[in-house]
Formats: C-alpha cells, structure tokens, sequence
C-alpha cells in the first residue's frame, strides 16, 4: 500500500500526545492533585501570613507548574517547526515486511516490522511505534474511508494495538 501525507503541526501534537497517552494517564491527575494542593496552600498562606516570603515562594512554585503544564504542547509544536522535513509532503508505503516513509525534503526512513512496537489510533491521526522512540505519523485526513481500513488491516496484521 502506498499514500502520501502532509502532517500539520496540530498533527504532529496530536501524534505526540497519543504516543505519551499511558504516561500522561498517570501525570494528568497527579498534576490536578498537586495544582489543587498548592492552590490551597498559597491561599491559606496569605490568609494567615501575607508578608511572608514562604508565601511568594508557594506562589511561584504554583505558578511554574501551571507554565510546565502549557509548555508541554509549545515544545512539540517548537519541535515540529524546527524540523524542516517534517512539513512537506511524504509518501509511505506499508508492506508485509516493513514501513517506508520519504520525505520531500529527500530524507527516508525504512523500518522492518521487527523493530516496531505497536501501534495507536485516535480520532485524528494512526502512528506506529518503533522501539527506540521514533513514531511514524499518518494523519487520517490525508487518507480515504477505504485507505484507513486497509492501513489498520496491513497494521493489524504486523503489529499490536496498544
């Protein structure tokens, strides 16, 4: 099977978000947890005490883990613009040995189903995994009713969904 995609930076974010979604399943309530925690914690402190410098430090630490949680999604939309290939064209072709990805930008990748992990699908876009961190975005805009079911066929066939 072969197609061509362009991936956007929304794409690109989406991409990254589904491929750190177990991790984030853990971080997300932690973050509220703590949020909530310092919150509280800078509120009370200027009830009781509004002079003291514990209390500016409580509300700076607050106000880093709100800039930590924004900047997440900045870093990989700073890094999908950085990366030059990454906004033109590619085309892919899947077959029963590996997946292929060339740029347009004349760069190219070939994996062999032995060294990728898994796949995942979100309502945007399908990636595969490849063991050593690299993931392959295919964005479901690009493709067709038709291509999607073959792409999750030819996926399904060679690889695990996680």
């Amino acid at each position: 099977m072969e197609f061509t995609t362009k991936t956007t930076e929304q794409d690109y974010v989406a991409a990254y978000r589904l491929r750190f979604k177990p991790l984030l399943r853990f971080l997300n309530p932690l973050f509220f947890v703590l949020f909530a925690m310092l919150l509280s914690f800078c509120v009370i402190a200027f009830i009781i005490d509004p002079g003291s410098p514990l209390n500016y430090f409580i509300a700076l630490m607050f106000l880093c883990l709100l800039g930590f949680k924004m900047y997440i999604p900045y870093l990989f939309g700073r890094i999908y613009r950085i990366r030059a290939n990454q906004e033109g064209e590619s085309v892919n072709e899947l077959t029963t040995k590996g997946v292929s990805k060339k740029s347009s930008e004349g760069s190219s990748l070939y994996f062999p189903w032995a060294v990728c992990k898994c796949w995942r699908e979100s309502r945007r876009i399908i990636i595969v995994i490849a063991q050593f961190g690299v993931s392959l975005v295919y964005p479901k805009a690009c493709l067709t009713t038709e291509q999607q079911n073959e792409l999750r066929g030819i996926l399904t066939a060679s690889l695990p969904k996680k």
